[in-house]
């Protein structure tokens, strides 16, 4: 009789320690925060032009960044996440690397293989309890660098990027599976012997003495057109296209979602940039058609930029607002 008990205490006590095992490997799994799958979608659908002239080290795209998200369950102790970079280890040839930004910091996984995250907190709840989750946010986009020198491209060269995984998210020394994975999807770069000269005409414009008397808010004072041009250079045939992202300068700021562009030295003003085609804002911070693809070795388009009153008060003086125009292959 003491011999069975003995093994029946045994067989208890061993149950009790894989059950505990199990548990900790949950409470530290990280997913997605709405779906709770561990593998997420960053849906890109473009196709990067990448022209022989760049130099080596030259960011020739960037992805408009996303905002996203991620869920881990929570343990008995506090833990650190990760984001582990390239986990996978894929190279895509001698010609370029895919980088990641994340929270405006640009990594390269040649370079950095882990970006620490976040601290999880403790479960507080009662012992054993394995449902208790906490979200994690950032900010993320990738480009793409060109690593070999200009003008060793002799003929187009396409490189799929569909299914990449740039990085995956969760507690330093888990299996993968206890991993978010961001997988790409939609992306290609097509690496042509091809070159642009992009030059803005005018680069600096001047709205002249604006009169203060009936100022409105929202209400125009003047516009004024600007161009932006583009001669090729190709052995062969190549179609390609520019998209175009606004950045504010230092000088200036973005007041509301379409991003009018607001002097530091004068608010009482604020300006926006416009398709002159279709009179439409541009998006300052979001990428946008510059030039369509074409074959044509010259090309131009032309943009209005649209100054309004903010105040029906405004402080007398000058002002000085500038905007960064990046320009990418596409």
């Amino acid at each position: 009789m003491n011999k069975a008990i003995s093994i029946l205490a045994a067989l208890s006590l061993s149950f009790n320690v894989s059950e505990s095992k199990a548990q900790s490997e949950v409470q530290y799994t990280c997913d997605n925060t709405y779906t709770h799958a561990t593998t997420q979608a960053l849906q890109i659908n473009a196709s990067v032009t990448i022209p022989d002239s760049a130099p080596a080290g030259t960011v020739v795209w960037r992805m408009p960044a996303q905002d996203l998200n991620y869920n881990c369950w929570l343990g008995p102790s506090t833990f650190a996440t990760y984001f582990f970079l390239n986990p996978l280890g894929r190279d895509f040839g001698p010609d370029i690397e895919v980088g990641v930004t994340l929270n405006g910091t640009d990594y390269r996984p040649s370079v950095t293989k882990s970006v620490r995250a976040r601290t999880m907190p403790t479960n507080s709840t009662s012992v054993g309890q394995i449902n208790v989750n906490e979200f994690g946010y950032y900010k993320a986009s990738l480009f793409i660098l060109k690593k070999t020198a200009a003008s060793t491209t002799s003929q187009t060269r396409t490189v799929d990027l569909n299914n990449y995984v740039p990085y995956t998210i969760g507690k330093e020394g888990q299996p993968i599976s206890g991993l978010l994975s961001v997988v790409v999807k939609g992306l290609t770069a097509n690496l042509i012997p091809c070159s642009s000269t992009v030059t803005v005409n005018p680069t600096t414009m001047s709205f002249g003495n604006i009169i203060s008397a009936g100022a409105t808010p929202g209400l125009e004072i003047k516009r004024a057109t600007f161009s932006l041009f583009e001669q090729r250079t190709c052995q062969g045939t190549a179609v390609y296209g520019l998209n175009g992202i606004l950045r504010p300068a230092e000088n200036a700021s973005l007041y509301d979602s379409m991003g009018t562009l607001v002097p530091k030295d004068n608010d009482s003003v604020g300006i926006e940039i416009l398709d002159a085609d279709n009179h439409t804002p541009l998006r300052f911070n979001n990428a946008f058609v510059v030039i369509p693809q074409v074959s044509s070795t010259s090309n131009s388009k032309q943009f209005e930029a649209r100054l309004k009153w903010r105040t029906d008060k405004p402080k007398l003086g000058s002002f000085n607002a500038g905007a960064i125009f990046d320009v990418y292959y596409k």
